[in-house]
């Protein structure tokens, strides 16, 4: 367990943390599968099952953390859905799992009462509105559901996915929850609906813009950008 624990809770980022773990994403948890169940505290101490949502929200959950620049530069626009879809039938869950970028002042975690303090600050310093879990220092949550550092899933009512993602597209994320609105307004009706299984790749800038890698990797602490860049050349 310890080697498991110090391999997961990385000191040092390097381009094996990317080699495998995107395939890995691609082929579980497809669309249309049961999502794991899990328990996670919040922020303020209470306990979220995911469960505890079957037949009565549809669930977006979206994983990050204080040093993962794409994650921090989503929380503005996840806010603005957040906003629009909390009254209509949906929860959003941002669960916070490991540094995938350490620095000297915010590294590996050492224990989960750190864990707990960097979730706070993500919290405070980016804005984030909707409930903010907090996964295990061991990241079983994180593990269930793909590894990667800013995965998004949509789970549907009945407890299964809906639709799933390596980043976040605002704009993709709003069509399917505007689906889902509408297939609840249909059913409401007794009209008969049946699923439509659609898969693609997109494609995305590899460089961060707008001035997010500055700030993510500066409050992370200077190792946290040697280390990128000396992965990317960047």
């Amino acid at each position: 367990m310890e080697q498991s624990l110090a391999a997961y809770n990385y000191h040092t980022f390097d381009r094996s943390e990317r080699s495998n773990k995107a395939g890995d994403f691609a082929g579980r948890l497809r669309a249309g599968e049961e999502a794991p169940d899990f328990s996670l505290p919040t922020l303020e101490g209470e306990t979220v099952r995911l469960s505890g949502f079957r037949d009565r929200k549809h669930v977006l959950l979206e994983f990050g953390s204080i040093t993962r620049p794409p994650f921090v530069g989503e929380v503005s626009p996840l806010n603005e859905l957040y906003r629009d879809y909390r009254d209509r039938g949906f929860e959003f869950l941002t669960i916070y799992v490991r540094e995938p970028h350490p620095g000297e002042r915010y590294g590996p975690h050492a224990d989960f009462e750190q864990k707990l303090e960097y979730a706070r600050h993500c919290r405070e310093q980016d804005g984030i509105e909707n409930p903010l879990l907090v996964d295990d220092i061991e990241g079983t949550v994180h593990r269930l559901y793909g590894v990667l550092s800013n995965m998004v899933y949509v789970i549907g009512k009945d407890g299964r996915v809906v639709y799933k993602a390596m980043w976040t597209d605002h704009d993709e994320v709003r069509t399917v929850l505007d689906n889902l609105v509408m297939a609840d307004e249909l059913r409401a009706k007794g009209v008969r609906l049946k699923p439509s299984f659609t898969e693609k790749i997109n494609f995305i800038p590899a460089q961060y813009a707008g001035g997010v890698r500055e700030k993510v990797f500066d409050r992370a602490g200077p190792k946290a950008w040697e280390d990128y860049r000396a992965t990317f050349g960047e």
